[in-house]
């Protein structure tokens, strides 16, 4: 059940003024006065409802994969949604068998595909994922930084690129 369905903080000012006027002081001059006292108040719950949709909107959101990539398109590219949330491996994993598990790897083969052997150190990646922004989209690069630093976990380290 979420609360941001329900109608908890749903309040209609003028008909609040009608039902705390007694029926005898429900005069069209009395109620159109106690109708402007209550502007202000109006001002103020419009404000608060609005402040409410968008706590709504980052409570939930968080830094899956998923989650941020929508935030992102929702606020830099509504309209066609090409940005992208990729993982920084550069380069595939390869992994060689020992010869209990009777899994041959041929290094120059199957197909006239060669294979590479890495380092660890060249596996290791400075960053965790790549928000990929498409060529054509104008953005800030400091309100993405920092929308993408309010969504992502802590620990996580990013880049963005072009392309």
């Amino acid at each position: 059940m979420k609360l941001q369905n329900k109608k908890y903080y749903s309040i209609n000012f003028d008909k609040l003024v009608l039902l705390l006027l007694t029926t005898f002081l429900r005069k069209s001059k009395l109620v159109a006065f106690a109708t402007v006292l209550v502007t202000p108040i109006k001002e103020m719950y419009q404000e608060f409802r609005e402040q409410q949709k968008k706590d709504w909107y980052r409570l939930n959101h968080n830094g899956q994969v998923f989650s941020l990539r929508k935030v992102l398109n929702d606020h830099f590219d509504n309209e066609l949604r090409r940005i992208e949330i990729m993982d920084a491996d550069e380069y595939e994993r390869l992994y060689i068998y020992t010869p209990v598990e009777n899994h041959p790897l041929y290094l120059n083969g199957e197909g006239g595909e060669t294979k590479y052997i890495y380092t660890s150190a060249e596996y290791e990646n400075e960053f965790d994922f790549v928000v990929v922004v498409p060529l054509e989209l104008a953005y800030n690069t400091y309100k993405m930084r920092g929308l993408i630093d309010r969504y992502k976990l802590i620990t996580k380290k990013y880049t963005i690129q072009n392309g």
